[in-house]
């Protein structure tokens, strides 16, 4: 499938409901066709548009069915819905019905209805095909991201995403402050911890997107790590201070280990093991340092 949509700033959209990706050409086409024509009054649905859903449903017997070719072919702009109800007695009531309802016609949802019905079945296994591949992606690049995982579902574009082992409270706030993704919360669908993405746009949209979530939630990983790692310093630098000659110089001492700790622990949290034994040397010959200081004093 071509690329999608211009994206809005630098936040990567997956929460809108509608695909984001090309409409079928057949549609396009005969909307151009029409568009050529100079009026666009008041239009009433002609025979081709009836024949175009009895030819679908042709197989579909003893149903009632409501349908619209809006979320399939990617035409929400042009709202356009039908009833399929092959049981001609119950089909008269509906009419009786809907007799009594003003329902607007829009010229072009009508082209474009029949346009799709009738030329877009290549496009639509296409689609198809595409969505399948987008959504085998998705769930093996999200089995590899700590903290996540992502329900099975048997259709639709629409995954939901289970950020509860993240430990965030809000996983949709989150990720569009944190990482710039915008998904739909769940909170919103009485799933509190959960993220719903649509994964009908281009691959590249989602390879960046959780990338960036991928690197947000390890940054919060590694700042939470930090955060530990100072407080039990500070539990030690409270100790030990006592000990310090004066209270100049167990200011100045301490503030200046509180620094290179500090460096120590960032580089820990990027590089290799080894900054583990030296943050445990610098620990040692702190404690040294305060213990001849105090046997100094003594």
């Amino acid at each position: 499938m071509p690329n999608g949509t211009v994206r809005a700033g630098d936040y990567i959209p997956l929460w809108i409901a509608d695909m984001d990706l090309p409409v079928a050409e057949p549609v396009l086409e005969a909307l151009k066709n029409r568009l050529e024509h100079p009026f666009l009054g008041y239009t009433f649905p002609g025979e081709s548009v009836y024949q175009a859903v009895i030819s679908y449903y042709e197989e579909r017997q003893r149903v009632i069915l409501h349908h619209s070719a809006s979320k399939t072919y990617n035409i929400p702009g042009l709202p356009l819905a039908f009833a399929v109800i092959p049981n001609e007695e119950l089909r008269h009531k509906y009419e009786e019905v809907a007799a009594t309802m003003h329902a607007p016609f829009d010229t072009l949802s009508f082209i474009a209805f029949e346009a799709a019905f009738t030329k877009g079945e290549e496009w639509r296994q296409e689609l198809l095909k595409y969505l399948r591949e987008n959504k085998k992606w998705l769930d093996e690049r999200i089995s590899r991201i700590p903290g996540l995982s992502i329900c099975h579902s048997e259709g639709t574009y629409l995954g939901w995403i289970d950020a509860r082992e993240t430990g965030v409270s809000d996983p949709a706030g989150f990720f569009m402050k944190e990482a710039g993704v915008k998904f739909n919360d769940g909170d919103s669908f009485s799933a509190p911890g959960f993220v719903r993405v649509n994964f009908a746009c281009p691959r590249s949209y989602l390879e960046e997107a959780f990338d960036r979530v991928e690197k947000a939630l390890q940054s919060k990983t590694s700042k939470k790590l930090q955060e530990k790692r100072m407080r039990y310093i500070r539990r030690i630098l409270a100790k030990k201070t006592c000990f310090a000659p004066s209270l100049f110089v167990r200011s100045a001492i301490q503030t200046h280990m509180l620094r290179m700790f500090r460096q120590c622990i960032t580089d820990l949290t990027l590089y290799s093991q080894n900054q583990v034994f030296f943050l445990k040397w610098m620990l040692l010959m702190y404690l040294i340092l305060f213990s001849a200081s105090t046997s100094f004093r003594k």
